[in-house]
Order: C-alpha cells, then sequence, then structure tokens
C-alpha cells in the first residue's frame, strides 16, 4: 500500500508585479511556468504516483486564456493524475477559470479538478478528501465536512486543503482557519496544505509530522523580514503577514506514505528558477575589496535578482570605486544598490587639495560647518553624500 506522490501549492500563475520594468516582469511571470515544468520533470524522475496542486495554481480567475491553456497543455498528458485544488486566489464560483475553455472539460486528460467535498476513491488504495474554496475569505474551517469514518475504510486518507492552520491567536478568522490538529483529529495520514508561501510542517500530539504547506515553487519576493514589495498583494486580510512575505526559495514537497496509518517521508525539493537575495553589508577599507570580489564572481548571475544595503565608512577612493561597482552588478538579472547608510572619511588633506580653495572650497567650508551644529545621524548621513558630491565634482573637473 506504499505511494508516493509530489505536493504543490500557490503557483500564482499569471501573477501581476509592478515593482519590476516589464523585461524583468515578463521573466518572472514565465518562470513559474518553467518552475512547473520543473516540477512535473521530477515527478517522472521520481516516478510518483499523482501530483497534489493544493490551491492558487492561478493568481485569480480572470487569467488569460493564453495562460490557462498554456497550463493546461502542460498538465493534460501526464503519466500520472494531477489533482488541482481551488484556492482562494482562484475559488470556485460562477465565472471561475474552472468553468471556461479549456479549464471546463477535463475529461480524457490526466488533470482532475476538485471541485466538490467528497471522498475520490483511487485505485491504488488511497482516498483523497479535497477542500475547494469557493470564495476568497471565510471563517468556516473547510476540513470541517471530514470525518474519520467517511469514505472508504483500509485505505490511505490524504486531505487537500488551502487555508491558515491556527496555530497562534493573532492569525485572522476569515482567512479559511484550519485547527492545527486537523490531521489528527480527522484521521488523516496526510494533510496537504496550500496558502502559506513558507514550507512549514506541523507535528501531531505523537511528534508525527502529518500537515504540511510546501511554500511556493518559485519564489516570488525577497522573503521574511524584507520591505521591499514587488507590487502583489494577498487575497487576504492581513495580506502583509509573515506568511506570504516569507516566499520560499521554489520548492514542493516529494511525500512517501509506506503503509496505512505510517508517518508520512517528506523531502523538499528544488523546482525554483531565479535566487532572490536581500542582503545587508557592513564594509571597511579592509573588507572592501574581497566583499566585492566575491559578488563579481557568483555563479548564476543572470538568475538573481539582488538588493544590497551597505553600510559602514570607506576611504574617499574606495567610496568614488563603487561606481564601478554598480555597474557590474548589471550582470545580475535585477540588482538594487542602497548607500543610504554607508559613511566616508575623507581626511581634511584629500579634500583641500582635491576641492582647493575657490568656489568649491567656499561651498565645502560651508557644508563642513554644518557638522559643527551637532546634527542627528541623519543629519550628519545627508551632510557627509553632500561634501562626497562636492569632492567627486572637484576630481571630475580637474585637470
Amino acid at each position: 500500500m506504499s505511494v508516493s506522490f509530489l505536493h504543490l501549492a500557490d503557483l500564482h500563475i499569471g501573477l501581476r508585479i509592478t515593482r519590476f520594468d516589464e523585461s524583468v516582469a515578463k521573466k518572472l511571470r514565465e518562470a513559474r511556468l518553467l518552475a512547473l515544468d520543473n516540477a512535473l520533470k521530477i515527478a517522472r524522475e521520481k516516478n510518483v504516483a499523482f501530483i497534489l496542486i493544493c490551491g492558487d495554481l492561478f493568481d485569480d480567475n480572470t487569467i488569460s486564456l493564453v495562460d490557462a491553456q498554456r497550463v493546461y497543455d502542460m498538465l493534460k498528458g501526464k503519466p500520472m493524475p494531477v489533482y488541482v485544488l481551488p484556492g482562494n486566489h482562484d475559488p470556485y464560483c460562477a465565472g471561475s477559470v474552472w468553468q471556461r475553455p479549456p479549464w471546463g472539460n477535463t475529461e480524457g486528460t490526466s488533470i482532475r479538478v476538485l471541485s466538490k467535498r467528497e471522498p475520490v476513491a483511487l485505485e491504488i488504495g488511497v482516498t483523497l478528501y479535497p477542500c475547494p474554496v469557493m470564495q476568497k475569505t471565510s471563517r468556516e474551517d473547510p476540513t470541517e465536512w471530514i470525518s474519520a469514518n467517511n469514505g472508504p475504510q483500509n485505505t490511505i486518507r490524504i486531505g487537500l486543503a488551502h487555508g491558515s492552520v491556527m496555530d497562534r491567536e493573532t492569525l485572522p478568522e476569515d482567512d479559511h482557519p484550519i485547527p492545527v490538529d486537523a490531521a489528527e483529529s480527522l484521521g488523516l495520514d496526510y494533510l496537504a496544505l496550500g496558502h502559506w508561501h513558507a514550507q512549514k510542517l506541523f507535528q501531531d500530539s505523537r511528534g508525527a509530522k502529518r500537515m504540511a504547506y510546501p511554500g511556493t515553487h518559485e519564489q516570488m519576493n525577497f522573503g521574511k523580514g524584507s520591505g521591499f514589495s514587488v507590487g502583489w498583494a494577498a487575497y487576504a486580510s492581513d495580506p502583509d503577514r509573515e506568511e506570504f512575505r516569507g516566499s520560499s526559495k521554489g520548492r514542493a514537497l516529494l511525500v512517501q506514505i509506506q503503509s496505512l496509518g505510517a508517518v508520512p517521508i517528506v523531502q523538499p525539493v528544488e523546482t525554483g528558477q531565479y535566487i532572490w537575495s536581500d542582503e545587508a553589508l557592513e564594509l571597511t577599507d579592509e573588507n572592501f575589496a574581497a566583499t566585492f570580489t566575491q559578488i563579481a564572481q557568483r555563479k548564476n548571475q543572470e538568475r538573481q535578482l539582488l538588493r544590497l544595503t551597505l553600510a559602514g565608512t570607506l576611504s574617499a577612493e574606495n567610496r568614488l570605486k563603487l561606481e564601478g561597482f554598480q555597474d557590474m552588478l548589471n550582470r545580475y538579472l535585477w540588482h538594487e544598490l542602497d548607500t543610504d547608510e554607508l559613511g566616508w572619511n575623507p581626511t581634511d588633506e584629500e579634500l583641500e587639495e582635491t576641492v582647493g580653495h575657490g568656489v568649491l572650497g567656499e561651498v565645502l567650508r560651508k557644508i563642513k560647518g554644518k557638522l559643527e551644529n551637532e546634527p542627528t545621524n541623519d543629519e550628519r548621513l545627508k551632510i557627509e553624500k553632500a561634501i562626497f558630491v562636492l569632492y567627486r565634482l572637484a576630481r571630475e573637473l580637474s585637470p
């Protein structure tokens, strides 16, 4: 009765992001399809019995016919069934993508859209318990219809649900709440979850991990703790929660259940195309060259989105070298360099020799005079920036 399957969720095909220019945004949208193809290749290589997509295959129900058809064509002829659960971004409701061509009729294909809350018995000794989402928000537990006794007996029981596991009191109550002990209380061998964008597994009272979010199959933001917005928002009453900003690194879960009642073996597998890196670096003159040599020599730069926040204090010479470093960053798919917290520490001799004693020298003295008024840290950084701009201008004007 052993079974293995691939667990995916939150693919958000067709997502709209506005923070990047169109050339980058187009590549990020296409990457979600390429990552799906990666997942399908893994499913074939591992010879899984079926694939579960636990909600939000599409970013919304207004998905274009072109994208809907592309995904349909990718999934329709697979050697194993692909079970697709509607989520809160693509709920099963009037006018949804599931009721329009080509998804309105999947008969004769490997696709099975799970639009009803009823057991689905498989010939391999497995019963699925789907919990399709019918609306964007709800206070109802989507797994409530399942009981320990419904469906065929003596089969491996696998639930599929899309919502928030209520593992703490601060979570909103209208985000399709799922009890933290749902798998155990409902007699499920595994509860395949979707909705949260970071991978997370939950233990039952015996320490067995029978509930899991796989995270997104392709990363879609810089992750937990980042204040950077890509212009995409979750359909939730609290869309800025870490559950949606803590995007996974592009993964699915390979799950094996060796027998009825056995603890699932859950293994993350890499599916993602692009690497999102949000880094804060403290620079000194001593580590300056080594730091940027390492960044310049990273592999797969064309597949990386890189945010660098620089802090510390540099000499005038190294501060000027940063401009050349920014040109190197153009090798990356996308980059952003924040130097607002980066200071520089030129000697008085360097400044006077470069700026001179003419008009620029007089401007320099007025700017430096502001340092005598005990400025705040933010004011000091602005003054240092102004001095650096003046210093750079003087260098450019010097014969």
